[in-house]
């Protein structure tokens, strides 16, 4: 596996405060939660970075969780945006990304790419 290097810098470079990436860890530690490792990324850079035993940044893991991670985030985003709601069916959220497929086929990958795909016209599930 090839890897690029993070670029790194002091959480204070990055408007980040040392002293609350800190009590998040302590917290972590205190919840006993089963973390393998955190990593704080802002700005361009990495600021905060920790590891529990046996992970470490030179073991290769599964990213299960992480991916979990993101879709919730996602999820949170949309509810939060009003886009959608966590009542709607997921067959009508599976119809609308049809809806989405039959309106993108035209669309060119340099389209999606620059993020200007109309999104302002997309379905909402959120009343449904």
């Amino acid at each position: 596996m090839t890897s690029l290097p993070l670029r790194r810098a002091l959480p204070s470079q990055q408007r980040v405060s040392a002293r609350g990436v800190s009590d998040f860890i302590e917290a972590v530690n205190a919840a006993d939660l089963e973390l393998h490792s955190f990593m704080l990324y802002r700005d361009g850079a990495v600021v905060a970075e920790a590891f529990w035993a046996p992970y470490c940044a030179e073991r290769l893991h599964v990213q299960h969780s992480a991916t979990k991670s993101w879709v919730s985030m996602a999820v949170g985003l949309l509810v939060d945006d009003g886009v959608l709601s966590l009542d709607a069916k997921v067959v009508q959220l599976v119809q609308l990304m049809m809806a989405r497929l039959e309106r993108d086929k035209k669309e060119k990958a340099k389209q999606t790419a620059s993020a200007v795909t109309g999104a302002e016209s997309a379905p909402s599930a959120a009343s449904e």
